[in-house]
C-alpha cells in the first residue's frame, strides 16, 4: 500500500460561511461584476441595496453601468432619497 501525505498547511475541508455574515454581503454585492462593468459600480450597487433593497439594486445595476460615474452616483442618491421618503410615509 502506498501512503500519500497531504501537503502541510492545507485544511482538511473548505471553510463554510457562518450564519453571522454581515448584511452588506448581500447577493447583489456578492455577485461578481461582469467584465464590462466599471469598477466603481459595485460600491454604488451595494449602497443602493443597503438602503432600498436587493431587488431595486439588481434592477438598476445595468442602467447604472451604462452611465458616467457622476451621473450614476446622482441616480443612486436620488433613489436612496426616494426609498427613505417612502419609508417615512
Amino acid at each position: 500500500m502506498i501512503a500519500t501525505a497531504r501537503p502541510s498547511g492545507l485544511p482538511d475541508a473548505a471553510p463554510t460561511a457562518s450564519a453571522s455574515a454581515s448584511a452588506s454581503a448581500s447577493a447583489v454585492a456578492a455577485t461578481p461584476a461582469p467584465a464590462d462593468e466599471p469598477g466603481w459600480l459595485a460600491n454604488l450597487v451595494q449602497e443602493l441595496a443597503e438602503d432600498c433593497g436587493e431587488d431595486v439594486a439588481g434592477s438598476e445595476r445595468a442602467a447604472l453601468a451604462q452611465m458616467k460615474r457622476r451621473d450614476a452616483g446622482d441616480r443612486v442618491e436620488q433613489l436612496i432619497e426616494d426609498c427613505r421618503d417612502a419609508e417615512g410615509d
